[in-house]
């Protein structure tokens, strides 16, 4: 379990989603029991959910499955719909990772808690809902791919576990997408003290690629 990167994830879900979720009002659909004094009863908002996995972080990995479950669920029973986002998701069939257990041994992303329902929720076993995921080298830790394709980055159980799916390959910014990207660097002052010809500069440096002009 990694329960503190398990709350942390379920913060993030609460900020982004907290209006929608208050709006629509969905519902835990059945109990469920965290310990002999803890409980989730049916009937209790998916707010109230989070809000738990956040306060008991003992819960949290259990609580991000129960939520992903539950938007699942009522997704496909025409309750809501989802769109799910995830970056660099090759990352979950890669064996190895930073993580290290007893006797120093690497803990493989398949024996970590949190992977599970992440597989879950991109499964083509619900409706009312779309998937966008993107594969990139930066995902692997020490693992050089010489290709990019999808084929490769996901290995051959990567991409039957996605199949079917639209593969999109992302180019480098046009002349309007650089700029904006250029504008909200300076907006959040990541770019300070912007002088004559910095931006002619930036564009020849990076040659327009998102991570290198990032």
């Amino acid at each position: 379990d990694l329960p503190l990167d398990a709350g942390s994830w379920l913060v993030h879900f609460k900020n982004q989603n907290i209006d929608l979720l208050t709006k629509i009002g969905l519902q835990t659909t059945k109990d469920y029991v965290w310990s002999k004094r803890e409980t989730t009863p049916a009937g209790s908002t998916l707010i109230e959910l989070v809000d738990h996995g956040i306060n008991r972080a003992k819960f949290a990995s259990d609580v991000i499955k129960v939520l992903l479950d539950e938007i699942k669920q009522q997704s496909t029973e025409g309750k809501v719909r989802t769109m799910v986002v995830i970056d660099g998701y090759n990352s979950l069939f890669y064996e190895k990772t930073n993580l290290k257990g007893e006797h120093k041994a690497i803990i493989p992303s398949n024996k970590i808690t949190l992977t599970q329902p992440f597989l879950d929720i991109v499964k083509h076993d619900r409706s009312n809902g779309l998937c966008i995921l993107s594969v990139d080298k930066l995902a692997m830790l020490g693992w050089d791919r010489k290709s990019h394709l999808p084929i490769y980055l996901l290995g051959r159980e990567g991409f039957e576990h996605l199949d079917p799916f639209v593969p999109i390959r992302h180019e480098n910014y046009d002349d309007k997408e650089y700029e904006s990207c250029v504008s909200y660097y300076v907006n959040r002052r990541w770019i300070q003290n912007v002088g004559e010809g910095f931006d002619k500069e930036l564009k020849y440096l990076s040659n327009k690629n998102p991570y290198k002009l990032m």
